[in-house]
């Protein structure tokens, strides 16, 4: 749940700033606590708990530098492994569950997904190289194992500069993270942080602050979640910095006018910015491309039988396709589908359902064949020009390219 990840998020920067230098006992207990609650409300949580754990440390250790080091040393090992020892404890249930249900000691089925996806691919390669090595094999299994190694080893610095450019290439993310200051209130923020800077005010605790909100971002950045509603913590965490640009144009502004005329000021624009942002998210024009993509879905039969909607492999854009076309999305991307394996390979032999979204999960069996792909052709062009050499029939829907498989 996003609202608990923003309670116990919250929470859990409050007791870190709240630190001081005598070591108390019962504020590490209940931040254990909160890191329990942290990592069983969201799959990504337990990097949360290294997050903080990060931020607790260095706070510690520069509330403790009048120390000896041997006493900054300890208390840095009590803060740190105290909290972590209480969340394991109340953790562990969760762990023991899901380890007899997917036999992995995860907290999330998300992160059992991609543990199996993890060891699945490194055992695949070394499977592979085995068999390009082994001399009794037959020559059509060499030369398919060869091509597993070849595409691993594919470019060498090129592959790594590639992973580069698709995490850079997030322009949905770029936007989100400037809409989740709101735009209301980025103008005091930036203000805030300007004034902070140059009259020489920041603090020791605004400096990790500041480092929390990078942190926050940067987690999310690397893993491309770049959905609005992740990054909605951002207007919590840079309130300190937005109320101090409120304090400087009110203090500047008071000077001119009086206080009545100047709480006129942000409610009237408060109460204009509300109503537009409502009023443009009851616009529904960019998931219509979803919807009416979906006439095209129900012109073949299907050749997964034991399913009752079609399976489409979704390239690039977003998920929601899944809800809005009423179709089971196996998406092709870095945190779905690992994209090592061809979309060709994928339209031959199928796929396995680990990488499901919005499916309906009494009828998932454990490997499927693709009725569909559909690809982003605005930002994925390499894997459109694939997909139009391996499919003979497409259709375009604004964004989508829908690429039957036969």
């Amino acid at each position: 749940m996003d609202s608990g990840r923003f309670l116990f998020f919250l929470t859990a920067l409050w007791l870190i700033f709240s630190e001081t230098k005598e070591f108390k006992c019962f504020r590490l207990l209940f931040l254990g606590i909160i890191y329990a609650c942290l990592a069983l409300v969201r799959a990504e949580g337990i990097l949360w708990i290294f997050v903080l754990m990060l931020i607790h440390a260095v706070f510690v250790w520069h509330e403790t530098k009048e120390k000896t080091l041997s006493s900054r040393a300890l208390r840095l090992f009590a803060v740190i492994f105290l909290p972590l020892f209480v969340c394991s404890v109340f953790v562990s249930p969760r762990l023991i569950q899901m380890y007899h249900l997917t036999g992995y000691p995860v907290v999330d089925s998300r992160q059992s997904n991609a543990w199996k996806g993890f060891t699945r691919d490194f055992t695949d390669q070394k499977l592979a190289r085995d068999v390009v090595r082994s001399p009794q094999t037959s020559g059509a299994v060499q030369k398919k194992m060869q091509k597993i190694v070849s595409y691993e080893n594919d470019g060498g610095s090129g592959a790594i500069s590639s992973d580069i450019s698709r995490i850079l290439r997030q322009p949905r993310f770029y936007k989100n993270f400037v809409q989740s200051f709101f735009y209301l209130y980025l103008p005091f923020t930036v203000l805030g942080l300007l004034c902070y800077a140059y009259q020489k005010k920041f603090t020791f605790k605004l400096k990790i602050l500041l480092l929390s909100i990078l942190l926050y971002n940067l987690l999310y950045f690397l893993l491309r979640a770049a959905a609005g509603r992740y990054l909605l913590l951002n207007v919590c965490l840079a309130m300190p910095f937005t109320l101090f640009g409120v304090e400087v144009v009110w203090n500047n502004l008071n000077k001119y006018f009086s206080q009545a005329y100047l709480l006129l000021i942000p409610i009237g624009i408060g109460g204009i910015f509300t109503c537009c942002y409502s009023m443009k998210h009851m616009d529904e024009k960019p998931y219509e491309c979803f919807k009416t993509a979906s006439k095209y879905f129900s012109n073949f039969s299907k050749r997964n039988l034991k399913v009752a909607r079609p399976v489409v492999l979704l390239v690039g854009a977003d998920r929601g396709l899944g809800y809005y076309s009423d179709v089971n999305v196996i998406w092709y991307s870095k945190l779905g589908l690992n994209q090592r394996q061809r979309i060709s390979d994928i339209a031959e032999q199928g796929v396995e359902t680990i990488y499901a979204q919005y499916w309906t999960r009494k009828e998932m069996p454990s490997r499927v064949h693709v009725d569909y792909v559909v690809v982003d052709n605005k930002n994925c062009r390499q894997e459109l020009d694939e997909c139009r050499k391996l499919f003979h029939e497409s259709y375009d829907e604004g964004r989508l390219t829908v690429f039957p498989v036969f």
